[in-house]
């Protein structure tokens, strides 16, 4: 008889951040697959809602698109050019809500957040960790120098 051998330590917040990703990769693939009035009328918040700019939606399918290509989970590949307004309103669409968030800073021109976030409803139950790689504006770089 074979004994399965199991990992000695499982890191439980590993296992917490891929459900969560595997839940806003689904939601952010019906967001692509029905677009956004489709998708608003079947969320429980209505989210993102009905009146989106077309500057709105763009980043929105950006950061849908981003997810199917697994980005944002590492510091290495974080989600690109949505600002941090769009990040945010890219997980709100998922009913997430931020927790906590630090600023790394990897070179002169942009800055990659670390931010947590918790799922409105599950709360604790459903938090993940993202990565969101914002530009800084040409003056805050200049100030640096």
């Amino acid at each position: 008889m074979v004994k399965k051998r199991f990992p000695k330590r499982i890191n439980v917040n590993d296992i917490s951040n891929a459900c969560s990703y595997t839940y806003i990769q689904v939601k952010a693939k019906r967001f692509l697959d029905v677009g956004y009035m489709e998708y608003t009328k079947d969320d429980f918040f209505h989210q993102p809602g009905e009146n989106l700019t077309t500057g709105e939606l763009s980043l929105l399918t950006s950061g849908c698109e981003q997810i199917a290509d697994d980005r944002g989970l590492t510091i290495e590949n974080p989600f690109e050019g949505l600002g941090i307004k769009g990040f945010y309103s890219l997980m709100r669409m998922f009913h997430f809500r931020s927790i906590q968030q630090e600023a790394n800073f990897t070179v002169d021109d942009f800055i990659i957040d670390k931010i947590t976030f918790q799922h409105r409803v599950t709360g604790e139950m459903q938090q993940i960790v993202l990565f969101n790689k914002v530009i800084k504006k040409r003056n805050e770089v200049q100030n640096n120098h």
